[in-house]
């Protein structure tokens, strides 16, 4: 159970870097209604991006903007 639950926040964290890629910045909120993610799921997935230092986070509004890093 846990491992495919792993996997879920997995292929939602790539889902979220690829939309980035393409489209620069988002908010938190509207990446959720998108992919129509659980609070728990989206929130994990950010998590997991940010650990990975793939993602830049900053407050924005009610909720978050992130933007995918660029490579140095």
């Amino acid at each position: 159970m846990a491992g495919d639950f792993s996997l879920e926040v997995g292929e939602a964290a790539r889902k979220i870097e690829s939309h980035l890629a393409k489209k620069g910045e988002e908010s938190a909120w509207n990446l959720k209604l998108k992919f129509r993610f659980s609070s728990s799921l989206m929130y994990m997935a950010i998590g997991s991006l940010l650990s990975q230092d793939k993602i830049e986070i900053r407050p924005h509004k009610l909720t978050y903007a992130l933007k995918k890093k660029t490579n140095k």
